[in-house]
C-alpha cells in the first residue's frame, strides 16, 4: 500500500466516529483499518467488527465475521451503519497508524510523516525531546520522551524509517 492509498483512506475514515471505546483511548475517534470492535443494536445484540478494505470497491468498511448471528462473513458499509439511528459503533482495539521518519540531508531535526493525521498534523518534526508542529512550533504530545520511537508509540503510531516498510 502506498501513502497515497493511506492517505485517501483516511479521508473516507475521518468523516466518521466511534459512538464509544473501551481501548487505551489514545489516537482520534475516527476509525482506521484494522480496528476491532462491536456494532450495537441494542442491549443484547453485538456484532464484532474489523475496519478492513473492501474487495469490490477498494473503499473502507466493516468486516463482518462469520458468527451464530450473522451465518456469514460479510462487508457492511461504513456510512450505512453511522445513518442508521440504532447502531452504535463501539471501538475495543485500536490499530496502529504508520509514522514515516525522515532525516533530509542539511535538517538538524528528523521530520515525521503521520498516517492518519493526528488531530490535524499530518507531518511533525522531532526536537528536544518533543513532537512538534512545524508550523506553529507547538508540541502535539504531552510529555517528553526520551527517544522519538517512543513518542510515536505513546500516540499509537508505528515508527517506520526511511527505506523499511510497515507491515
Amino acid at each position: 500500500m502506498t501513502m497515497n492509498d493511506e492517505t485517501f483512506q483516511h479521508m473516507i475514515l475521518d468523516r466518521f466516529h466511534y459512538n464509544d471505546r473501551t481501548d487505551d483511548g489514545y489516537g482520534p475517534d475516527s476509525p482506521r483499518v484494522g480496528d476491532r470492535g462491536d456494532v450495537v443494536r441494542s442491549p443484547y445484540t453485538r456484532i464484532p467488527f474489523t475496519i478492513g478494505i473492501e474487495p469490490r470497491t477498494g473503499l473502507p468498511a466493516l468486516h463482518i465475521p462469520k458468527t451464530p448471528w450473522t451465518g456469514e462473513e460479510h462487508w457492511r458499509s461504513l456510512l450505512n451503519e453511522a445513518l442508521d439511528p440504532h447502531a452504535e459503533l463501539i471501538l475495543h482495539e485500536r490499530a496502529h497508524g504508520t509514522a514515516r521518519i525522515t532525516t533530509y540531508e542539511g535538517d538538524e531535526y528528523p521530520t515525521i510523516t503521520l498516517s492518519p493525521p493526528y488531530e490535524g498534523c499530518e507531518t511533525v518534526i522531532w526536537e528536544h525531546g518533543r513532537l512538534r508542529d512545524p508550523e506553529t512550533y507547538m508540541p502535539v504530545d504531552d510529555d517528553d520522551s526520551w527517544t522519538v520511537e517512543e513518542a510515536l508509540i505513546r500516540l499509537g503510531y508505528e515508527p517506520v524509517t526511511d527505506g523499511e516498510d510497515a507491515e
